[in-house]
């Protein structure tokens, strides 16, 4: 396996650019909110030119957001680049991005959701370390979901994982067990949509976490099935997913049933419910670092550092 990649740690003071390369957001408020939320927190911001387009749904051109992608990487000043939001967009970067560009360099990229493509295609072309983790424009709505976020990017918290106490906690172990593999992850209909594409990573031997909002359980049965009928779930060594928030007249134990019924296939160590995704209070999980998971318990521990 080629060497893992990976980014300083954010440091008081570092410079964070701001891209968004899918969808746009629709409110100046959350522009606010989001710069403020940074710069309290001591670090200086640089925002890309898409961050304030609006083009349909997305947040300016496929040109547009790449280059601003791509002008914020190239910018050695630049410590970190936070994605706005997720929504849709990024795949249609990904077949003419400047690899070369991204290859020469690290940097920490935050974000999820759709964010999972950029994240997918960095660790299966340079095994570089991103964060799967909250975008700017919710980070401000949980004191956890920023503590936690920063804590990860810093370098200040590694191995257990804590669980937000201020939520209810619906964990269900779909197969208690314990594996121990390279973490990596995301949206589920993003990763599903990567299947056939040579920005599809190798899943064996990871422990694959999976989050998903606002599917019907059909939908859900479908996207599984997709993973299981290509085969790239065969060597996984567990399978984590976060909570998933049901559609109108549907329940989350609906949702629950599926990933039941249909990751039992797998025979791994699996669970549902970790606080990863669309939910207030997140984790950033470090993608591509070692990890253990227990799925009895719900208990997620890094065993490697995810920044330098």
């Amino acid at each position: 396996m080629s060497p893992i990649i990976k980014a300083s740690a954010l440091k008081p003071g570092a410079k964070i650019g701001i891209v968004a390369p899918g969808s746009p957001v629709d409110s100046g408020e959350t522009l606010a909110v989001a710069e403020a939320l940074l710069t309290n927190r001591g670090y200086e911001t640089v925002w890309g030119e898409t961050t304030r387009l609006m083009v349909g749904y997305l947040a300016g051109n496929d040109l547009m957001r790449r280059a601003d992608l791509e002008r914020m990487w190239r910018d050695d000043s630049i410590d970190a680049i936070w994605c706005l939001r997720g929504g849709y967009g990024c795949i249609r970067l990904l077949a003419r991005l400047n690899f070369q560009l991204f290859a020469g360099r690290s940097k920490l990229l935050i974000g999820f959701s759709d964010i999972t493509a950029l994240e997918f295609v960095l660790w299966a072309r340079f095994n570089l370390v991103t964060f799967h983790g909250p975008v700017l424009a919710t980070l401000a709505e949980s004191e956890f979901t920023a503590n936690q976020a920063f804590g990860i990017l810093s370098g200040r918290l590694n191995w257990v994982l804590n669980w937000p106490e201020t939520t209810e906690r619906l964990y269900e172990p779909i197969k208690p067990g314990q594996a121990r593999g390279r973490i990596l992850g995301g949206n589920l209909a993003t990763i599903c949509s990567l299947i056939g594409t040579n920005f599809f990573p190798g899943l064996d031997g990871v422990i694959l976490f999976l989050e998903e909002t606002g599917e019907a359980a059909y939908r859900i049965d479908r996207m599984l099935t997709q993973l299981l009928l290509t085969g790239v779930l065969d060597g996984v060594a567990a399978v984590m997913v976060g909570r998933c928030t049901p559609i109108a007249g549907q329940c989350e134990n609906d949702l629950i049933l599926v990933f039941r019924e249909r990751l039992a296939e797998l025979g791994c160590p699996a669970g549902y419910g970790f606080p990863i995704g669309h939910v207030e209070e997140q984790w950033t999980v470090p993608q591509g670092v070692m990890a253990e998971v227990d799925t009895r318990r719900g208990v997620l521990t890094l065993v490697e550092k995810a920044v330098i």
